[in-house]
């Protein structure tokens, strides 16, 4: 007797060691994991603070139902911290434009938010969601939007958020909310990112 086996992307390319994304979360969505570390001369704390939550994510011990938001203005390192932390916990993230979720339709939205989970359990990794803020929604449906992200996901796997304010209020939610908050970088501090992000990208490369 012979059986047809469906299988979701995601799980193919696991099965297979594809390293690419399926089309559908390619089209909006970028993996971030730097294979070599470099410690940063700015963000020193704040390295330190969201690497140890990575490890608490990725080891369960505050997996249930938490979200990690990064907030700060455009350049004050959101994406290097999360970037850094995945490649020293060794766990890669999965950077997704929110905006293209919000143009979906319910039913589209599902499917690819299945798909992100699908992706993170099978590659130990964290979705991080950017661009909430500007997703063209009014603020009561951006919420909703949110929400709908979060029960969907309903705390099975760590979720990180990038965000240009502290947008994620949740009021009555039993998601755990760690905020981080980073202050606007001078041109200096920039510029020592800027040069941590190209010794990585070296390293990745060699």
């Amino acid at each position: 007797l012979r059986r047809s086996l469906s299988l979701r992307e995601t799980a193919l390319n696991y099965l297979t060691g594809s390293e690419y994304l399926p089309g559908q979360l390619s089209a909006f969505c970028e993996v971030s994991f730097l294979k070599k570390a470099v410690p940063p001369t700015v963000r020193k704390d704040e390295a330190v603070q969201v690497e140890r939550i990575f490890r608490e994510y990725t080891s369960g011990s505050c997996l249930q139902g938490s979200i990690l938001e990064l907030t700060g203005a455009e350049g004050s390192g959101r994406k290097f911290l999360i970037s850094y932390a995945s490649g020293r916990t060794g766990h890669p993230v999965l950077l997704i434009d929110s905006r293209v979720l919000a143009l979906q339709t319910p039913e589209i939205r599902l499917s690819l938010l299945d798909d992100i989970v699908s992706w993170a359990f099978l590659n130990g990794g964290v979705p991080a969601f950017r661009h909430f803020e500007f997703a063209d929604y009014s603020p009561a449906d951006r919420q909703n939007l949110v929400l709908s992200i979060l029960h969907r996901i309903d705390g099975t796997i760590p979720l990180a958020a990038v965000c240009s304010e502290n947008i994620l209020r949740l009021p009555g939610e039993s998601f755990r909310l760690i905020l981080i908050e980073l202050p606007v970088c001078n041109l200096t501090e920039q510029k020592a990112l800027w040069t941590a992000c190209l010794k990585e990208r070296e390293f990745a490369a060699g």
